[in-house]
């Protein structure tokens, strides 16, 4: 009992020698680092320059933890996704991850409109905005130039990208009022990551509203161009029986048959533009069941297609791809459907990799002549797949000759949904 009450004491944290059960890195690394050396039998003078050795090494691998800490901090933050469809997610994962390399630290995101009116603290790593927030918005109203101020405890970055300033990036380091030059350097390439990361943000906000507006078009001129066309055509059609119902019943009654499939052909149109609206078939089904419910509806209208898919698990494709993946199935099946001719269509759906998304729908039918220079609008809603494409920084490429059938693929890099 006795000797073992003496080992705890021994390593109770009042004076820890190091007994080689331990990696000499890891006691080292703590603040009891020299006073293994004070217990050997060793004169005054080697004592102390082992001691300081000893110093020299625990710092060296302190700074090297450190400048592991800032590098793992500067991947973490490049690798957030500029694509989020929130910024509210993005800008709390920007603060969480610096106060994660300052830490313990505090750090909040200021934003600047452009507009005139006062910047804005966004975002924040732990709690609300405390006096320290209120001294960074104050030297920030000050209107100092310097890229990196540090005052009154705090260290401001700006946030410039392409010579605009969209903000500032405040830091309330606990451990220390000021940081050190080292520190101070790294704070300001964390800056110039985030600001960069920021205003890829906002460019990809712009293209989302952008697709969205021209997605608003789309489907407003196949309203008017199919389902408005067809409702007049009905009327006149309506009118017509109306006149012949007394004169000529059998000709009113072939011509109510007639507004009865117009009605029903608007019906279906008026369907798939909603649908196109919200998928709400992938939050319900997934992507594959969503392909499915495609797949069961041409069983039931065109029976004479056979559609083969084969995909991936659904946990492969990435929440933000599986939309617009979607969709260009759901396009180029509709295509299929309405101008193809063909007995059979294939989709495909894979990864090439870590890079990419890929999604291939193939027909047997009767193809045209593929222009790569042609406008895409004269072919049956391509512009609308490859504008898609392009909004989730992806490649959509069209072959297709006369009777050779049509193949449309779909290539979306997962980085950006990483």
């Amino acid at each position: 009992m006795g000797d073992q009450h003496a080992t705890d004491t021994a390593h109770s944290g009042h004076g820890d020698i190091w007994d080689g059960s331990q990696p000499l890195g890891d006691e080292l690394s703590t603040a009891r680092l020299p006073q293994f050396a004070a217990h050997l039998p060793m004169s005054d003078a080697e004592t102390n320059f082992i001691t300081n050795v000893c110093q020299q090494v625990a710092l060296g691998i302190d700074n090297l933890r450190l400048r592991a800490r800032d590098m793992a901090a500067l991947r973490s933050i490049s690798a957030l996704p500029a694509s989020r469809p929130h910024l509210d997610e993005l800008r709390t994962a920007i603060v969480n991850e610096v106060a994660e390399a300052f830490a313990p630290a505090e750090v909040a995101l200021i934003i600047a409109d452009g507009q005139g009116t006062e910047p804005q603290v966004l975002a924040l790593s732990r709690g609300n905005a405390g006096t320290w927030v209120r001294a960074a918005l104050h030297l920030i109203a000050e209107g100092h130039e310097r890229n990196l101020l540090q005052q009154r405890g705090v260290a401001i970055a700006r946030l410039e990208a392409d010579g605009e300033t969209l903000g500032w990036l405040a830091l309330r380091p606990h451990a220390t009022t000021r940081l050190s030059a080292d520190r101070a350097l790294v704070f300001s390439s964390i800056a110039g990551t985030v600001a960069l990361l920021l205003r890829n943000a906002r460019l990809h906000l712009i293209a989302r509203e952008a697709a969205v507006d021209r997605e608003r078009h789309r489907i407003a001129r196949e309203i008017h161009d199919g389902v408005a066309q067809n409702l007049a055509h009905l009327m006149m059609r309506l009118e017509l029986v109306q006149r012949l119902v007394h004169e000529s019943p059998d000709k009113a009654a072939a011509e109510a048959e007639g507004a009865r499939h117009v009605l029903l052909t608007s019906l279906n149109d008026l369907r798939g533009s909603i649908a196109a609206l919200a998928p709400a078939q992938l939050d319900e089904l997934g992507f594959s069941g969503a392909v499915g419910a495609l797949m069961d509806d041409i069983l039931t209208n065109v029976p004479e297609l056979a559609v083969t898919f084969t995909g991936v698990p659904e946990g492969v494709i990435p929440l933000e791809l599986r939309a617009p993946a979607f969709r260009v199935v759901q396009e180029a099946l509709s295509n299929i459907r309405k101008h193809a001719h063909a007995r059979h269509a294939w989709i495909d759906v894979g990864v090439d990799g870590d890079h990419a998304l890929v999604v291939t729908v193939r027909d047997d039918g009767a193809g045209f002549t593929a222009d790569p220079s042609a406008p895409a609008h004269g072919h049956f809603g391509l512009r609308g797949m490859q504008e898609r494409a392009e909004e989730f920084g992806g490649v959509l490429a069209i072959t297709s000759a006369p009777q050779q059938g049509t193949t449309v693929t779909l290539t979306l890099p997962l980085r950006l949904a990483a």
